[in-house]
């Protein structure tokens, strides 16, 4: 407990005590903190800015290049560690959660999915070289990977970080962050660090010294919205010419449309899907997606959108669940 208290408590999550309860379960009291998921935060779009990725990347590079000048390192740090901060959407604040038992001895872990997927892919853990700094730099470069192609569930990151579609700008220095060979990896986070803002800075400009071509675009896509324009006309006079031909054709015109809209009312169904998770005799998540179905043959199959009929399948909320009570266990 006294070495955590003296990690610096702007980028570490403070533990206050560790106690025992009645049934001899050890457990820690922590700061509480006003955090987002990752999940979240990715869906949001704020770190599709690269200016704000960046100052992200940066930001955590700092706070290890501190704790390894302190003499401590992380080697098995992952992304469910990082604590987002609710804050200013132009800037994303973290801390980290140093684990205790990884600190006590960073061998002993109970790993969830998310370390797992670290453990079996990390060069220095799989292969049982000794643990140091450069070990939190491969670390680290995985997460951004993780952070960039908005891929939490990746497990080896280095092809995604060789594909044709990852960003320039950054490639270089994540793909060395993660080289097999300790020695071709960034010697320091201090490193890392100034490589990032030399990367941000490089894209500042990059931004500032195309406002030309995006005048050109925006002109060009003037040109084509008034294209579109005009065909949505035209086309909108034929459906109204047709519509009229339809209705003077019928007698009453109310009748028909109505016989047209309830021609297929007996095949739509309305569907509710509840679903829940249970740990022993306790629902610790629950969720109902409501939708619509419709009848395509006479034996009562139904054909319905994915996410009517299988929701927990794109529930994120629901994996971050699944994902912590398996990290409990």
């Amino acid at each position: 407990m006294e070495e955590l208290q003296k990690l610096p408590e702007e980028w570490f999550v403070q533990h206050h005590a560790i106690k025992c309860s009645s049934e001899g379960i050890w457990y820690r009291v922590s700061e509480w903190l006003d955090a987002e998921s990752w999940g979240d935060l990715l869906s949001s779009g704020r770190l599709q800015d690269q200016e704000v990725a960046y100052d992200l990347f940066y930001r955590l590079a700092a706070i290890l290049d501190g704790l390894h000048q302190s003499g401590h390192f992380i080697p098995h740090l992952i992304l469910n560690d990082i604590l987002v901060l609710k804050g200013e959407l132009g800037r994303v604040d973290v801390k980290i959660d140093y684990k205790l038992s990884r600190f006590l001895d960073p061998k002993m872990a109970q790993p969830g999915l998310m370390l797992n997927n670290l453990l079996v892919c990390h060069p220095d853990i799989s292969g049982e070289r000794p643990l140091n700094f450069k070990t939190d730099v491969w670390s680290l470069g995985r997460i951004f990977v993780q952070i960039l192609t908005a891929d939490l569930e990746i497990r080896d990151p280095r092809p995604a970080a060789k594909a044709e579609d990852f960003p320039k700008g950054i490639g270089v220095l994540v793909r060395s962050m993660l080289a097999d060979d300790p020695d071709l990896r960034p010697h320091s986070m201090a490193e890392v660090a100034d490589a990032l803002i030399r990367i941000k800075q490089e894209a500042i400009e990059t931004e500032a010294a195309s406002p030309t071509e995006t005048v050109g675009e925006i002109r060009r896509l003037k040109k084509t919205i008034g294209f579109f324009g005009i065909i949505i006309s035209i086309l909108a006079v034929v459906g109204g010419v047709f519509l009229f031909q339809f209705f003077r054709g019928s007698q009453n015109g109310k009748v028909a449309l109505g016989e047209y809209a309830n021609r297929y009312a007996g095949s739509v169904a309305f569907v509710v899907v509840e679903y829940q998770v249970q740990v022993d005799d306790m629902v610790v998540y629950q969720q109902r997606i409501e939708g619509t179905a419709f009848l395509v043959d006479s034996e009562g199959y139904l054909l319905t959108n994915r996410h009517v009929a299988c929701p927990w399948l794109e529930d994120e909320n629901l994996s971050t669940v699944v994902e912590q009570i398996r990290y409990v266990d």
